[in-house]
């Protein structure tokens, strides 16, 4: 519905097309145009705002990642907006800045906590997201949100900038409850709220955008899932934030929103995610499709499909536990060569920190990096980064090999929060000539899923519901068992019927 007036002197009523400040609603934008560049790869969730601002508290810079940036768990007493007990922060006037002001400002700043460990709310940090996607990208922050956020969704009335005097505006107002309304313009710069709050937008427009987002338009359901999983305790109620969304409880169901806050304008823009369309349910026509059976993938996991009174749910088991979510990941590639052989030194040496004889495995680039103290101080840091944010680190394996004559080797670190990615280059002499973050690796530690059937012998999973990252399908007979994982498909047999 649509309620009030847009434009009291000219009795101007607000429709789905009335263009408000949407205030803090931009963080959620502003987080999925983060997770787009990480899933083309462009930067990464654990990558440090040193990257990019080596000059600004460069005791500390080291320590903050984009990812508590986006949760709010940065540690940063530098802020704007806000100030805390101590007076520490600004808050923002009429007049234009600059980042480079603001990091000049605030260039003697402390944390208030070690990064990651606690919840503070903070909109300098979704400037410099702004500032990221800007040196990232080579776009204005405006042109790439344009281009990818707004015109995929349809967002056809939403801008990062200033709204022109166009027929949509809306105008607010001070006086409420008393005779006369007065037109309220809010003393803030754009300059202050990039990223943070600087969007206008229709509710019309917002509704297209969740829906882009639900529908994988904007992400790809891994994504998505990371905006809502990857979060920090806020300390009040259970709830949590996530990247960009807070993540909370209405009437016993999951409720993920955001809101904003700017002097005149007020929004909001949530769902309740467990609320949606599920296939009916049809009878399972295989034969013997009461009787609970066990499928085996490969030597080290298998499958248990168990029939409860028609419903039907599948749990995992194995040498160590492990979730149908991530079995693209967690299963070991079968290709065992010299590529593989090197791979799996780095990751011995890399998740021991027992660095000898590592150099050895390098090119001679990678010598100069693998065999110095520097050098494997910035494994030790980035392992102590892993373990901090991931906990105990439980085991490694090979998932994937690419390549013919230069192999990309894909291992998959299993934490117990956690499953980290990384990609190991190695050329022609099977010497490590280069490696980076693989941030296609999917976490999820839930190891009994529900089914849904959808078919004679077809089961749905739904990702969300059932904690996963993905949805996946599951063809089932007596014989054996298909697990479709997107394009993937893996086959079970028939072990045991129980």
């Amino acid at each position: 519905k649509s309620l009030g007036y847009a434009d009291l002197e000219r009795n101007r009523k607000n429709t789905q097309e009335s263009i408000f400040r949407i205030a803090s609603l931009t963080k959620s934008l502003t987080a999925v145009a983060i997770m787009k560049l990480a899933e083309d790869g462009k930067l990464t969730l654990e990558t440090p705002i040193s990257t990019y601002f080596p000059n600004f508290i460069p005791e500390y810079s080291e320590q903050i990642t984009i990812q508590h940036l986006l949760n709010h768990s940065s540690g940063l007493q530098a802020n704007i907006g806000r100030t805390d007990d101590s007076g520490y922060g600004l808050m923002p006037d009429e007049n234009e800045v600059t980042l480079n002001d603001l990091l000049d400002k605030f260039k003697n700043s402390e944390l208030r906590f070690e990064p990651g460990t606690a919840y503070d709310y903070n909109n300098f940090g979704y400037l410099l997201l702004a500032n990221i996607i800007e040196l990232v990208s080579g776009q204005s922050y405006a042109d790439f949100m344009k281009n990818t956020i707004f015109k995929p969704s349809g967002m056809h009335n939403t801008a990062s900038a200033s709204f022109s005097d166009m027929e949509q505006r809306t105008y607010a107002y001070s006086g409420l409850g008393m005779n006369e309304l007065e037109k309220f313009d809010s003393p803030i710069h754009l300059s202050w709220l990039k990223g943070a709050a600087e969007v206008s937008s229709t509710t019309a427009d917002l509704f297209n955008f969740t829906q882009a987002l639900e529908n994988g338009v904007l992400l790809s359901a891994s994504s998505v899932s990371k905006l809502y999983s990857y979060t920090q305790d806020m300390g009040t109620n259970d709830m949590a934030s996530g990247l960009g969304w807070v993540i909370d409880q209405k009437e016993g169901e999951k409720w993920v929103y955001n809101s904003g806050l700017l002097p005149g304008y007020a929004s909001l823009m949530g769902s309740l995610p467990e609320v949606e369309f599920l296939p009916k349910p049809i009878n399972v026509k295989f034969e013997n499709s009461t009787a609970d059976k066990r499928y085996q993938l490969d030597p080290e996991h298998s499958l248990l499909l168990k029939n409860d009174g028609g419903t039907y749910s599948l749990e995992t088991s194995g040498k160590e536990p492990w979730s149908i979510f991530t079995y693209t990941f967690s299963r070991d590639a079968k290709e065992n060569n010299d590529a593989s052989n090197t791979a799996l030194f780095f990751a011995s040496a890399f998740s021991t920190q027992q660095f000898e004889e590592l150099a050895e495995h390098g090119n001679d680039q990678m010598n100069g990096f693998l065999g110095t103290q520097e050098g494997q101080e910035q494994l030790k840091g980035m392992w102590s980064n892993f373990l901090n944010h991931a906990g105990d680190f439980i085991s490694y394996n090979i998932y994937k090999i690419e390549g013919d004559e230069v192999k990309n080797v894909y291992v998959r670190f299993h934490f117990e929060t956690l499953d980290i990615g990384m990609v190991i280059s190695v050329n022609a002499v099977n010497k490590i000539q280069g490696m980076f973050m693989d941030d296609a690796v999917k976490t999820s530690h839930v190891t009994r899923v529900t089914l849904v059937p959808i078919g004679e012998n077809e089961f749905f999973i739904d990702g969300h519901r059932n904690g996963g990252m993905q949805d996946l399908i599951i063809n089932v007979s007596d014989a054996a068992l298909i697990l479709i994982d997107g394009p993937k498909h893996f086959e079970g047999t028939i072990q045991t019927s129980l």
